[in-house]
């Protein structure tokens, strides 16, 4: 499954991992950058830090 489409079927919060999970072919990096890129558009907003950290969609889309 690609990114994107996980990414899409995702409600309330998620983490790097919950993707990895559905994502087996794509590395761990690759995932943190395509949340990067979409807290820099503003799509999701990124809470916490470290291993507790957790990702939400934004109500702005």
């Amino acid at each position: 499954m690609t990114l994107e489409k996980v990414y899409r079927r995702k409600i309330g919060k998620f983490t790097d991992a919950d993707i990895a999970a559905h994502c087996l072919n794509i590395k761990r990096t690759s995932i943190l950058e395509g949340l990067k890129k979409r807290m820099v558009e503003g799509s999701i907003i990124r809470y916490g830090s470290g291993r507790s950290t957790y990702y939400v969609k934004s109500s702005s889309q």
